[in-house]
């Protein structure tokens, strides 16, 4: 059932609108995109900036759709597409729409050369060669990258990695919603909070102090009770998950994945490393278990891991999981499909004593140690690990939280604020 402001912009869609839905984390941004493939799956393309986050919604890369290179893209690549890219969009052929997940990790160069190409594939100057566009997720959040390597070339082209900063997002005038209700926290001054250091609003400060003094109020009771440490490092996240390891006794016992074709994602490790008493966490959404519950390892056989759950004591038989990396074409029959390319088989099992800001977006975690390190490095860090936490009481943290820790980029203050009509209009 769609609440309010999801069923707004259902009917956006419906009505062929090009749409940004966002929305913090937890109100409901998944849901609605499987409403939408469930509705539209015979002429729709669903995409994703990364394979993890394409994974989780059962869709395909955006490199992988449009058979983009590795590098940055620049206007020589306008005109460079695929054969195959050009049979998937022909404006005779079935799709009538593209839907973005994890827009924010989407870098301008990539939305601005998909909006060129897709232009010269249909013959119609206009955005998207008139394909209606579909974009989800949070600015606020994790934002694209572009890294060291890459700044020199990129900062010719183009002056932000943001997607919305150039004309491209301009030129589609996406209609905005935002979706509000909460799914994930039901405590009020939580979610106020929340929202404060997300916007990084006048008063930033005071929502600052009062996870510190609910966090180490907390501290004490959430180590005796073994939480997920978020660490903004993979260093640091390593370190904790390889020492706690070796405390374990007892046999080990070695999952390896089965891998066939192409998949570079690493949803669960390939060598999976289990004793009795290893704490994990679940990678993968199924009718017993959650993308982000822990559990605790104690029974090992060679077609299921017996895990029990951290916060029900309920004892599950764990399966192997499926992954598949997908790619979409024109079947014979003139229909769209999409096929696997390559497939990942192994237990939705890692080591759950600690995970990265970066690896826990998406998760709903129920006791956490939050450890910033030397500070947060990146815009939405802070505000991605507190929100990853379903309660207060949930809450620890390994030192204060700094001012400087909540970083928001300007402009992104600035889209959110002239209704994310894109930087190009104001």
């Amino acid at each position: 059932m769609l609440n309010e402001k999801q069923s707004l912009a259902f009917e956006k869609v419906r009505a062929g609108k090009n749409v940004f839905i966002s929305g913090s984390g937890g109100k409901g941004k998944s849901y609605l995109i499987r409403h939408l493939m469930e509705t539209y799956s015979s002429d729709t393309i669903l995409m994703a900036p990364t394979g993890i986050a394409a994974l989780n919604i059962n869709g395909a890369t955006i490199h992988s759709t449009f058979k983009f290179p590795i590098s940055i893209l620049t206007k020589k690549h306008y005109s460079r597409y695929n054969k195959k890219t050009e049979e998937l969009f022909d404006k005779n052929g079935p799709v009538r729409r593209i839907v973005v997940d994890e827009v924010s990790m989407v870098r301008q160069d990539i939305l601005t050369v998909m909006d060129q190409q897709l232009r010269r594939i249909r013959k119609l100057n206009i955005p998207f060669g008139g394909l209606q566009v579909v974009v989800v997720g949070d600015f606020f959040q994790l934002p694209s990258v572009v890294s060291q390597n890459e700044k020199k070339v990129f900062y010719t082209q183009y002056d932000s990695p943001f997607c919305f900063a150039g004309e491209t997002w301009a030129q589609a005038g996406f209609e905005y919603i935002e979706l509000v209700e909460n799914m994930r926290q039901s405590d009020n001054t939580f979610r106020h909070h929340l929202e404060t250091i997300r916007r990084k609003e006048q008063g930033y400060q005071d929502s600052v102090d009062f996870f510190n003094k609910v966090g180490f109020a907390n501290t004490e009771e959430i180590l005796e009770n073994d939480p997920v440490f978020i660490c903004s490092t993979n260093r640091s996240a390593d370190t904790i998950n390889v020492s706690n390891y070796k405390d374990l006794d007892g046999p080990e016992k070695t999952y390896k994945a089965q891998i066939s074709g192409k998949f570079d994602a690493r949803p669960s490790p390939e060598y999976l490393d289990l004793k009795y008493g290893t704490k994990v966490i679940f990678t993968a959404n199924t009718e017993n278990f959650r993308n982000g519950e822990t559990g605790y390892a104690v029974g090992f056989g060679s077609d299921y891991v017996e895990v029990i759950k951290e916060d029900t004591e309920e004892t599950v038989f764990v399966k192997k999981n499926k992954w598949e990396d997908r790619e979409y074409a024109i079947k014979a029959d003139g229909s769209l499909g999409s096929f696997p390319t390559g497939t990942y088989e192994q237990f939705p099992l890692r080591h759950g004593w600690a995970v990265t800001v970066h690896r826990c977006q998406g998760m709903s975690i129920a006791n956490a140690m939050i450890d910033m390190g030397l500070g947060a490095f990146t815009s939405g860090q802070t505000y991605v690990a507190l929100s990853r936490l379903r309660t207060l009481e949930g809450l620890g943290l390994i030192s204060k939280l700094k001012y400087s820790d909540i970083i928001v980029d300007k402009k992104v203050i600035e889209f959110y604020n002239n209704d994310c009509r894109g930087i190009g209009l104001f």
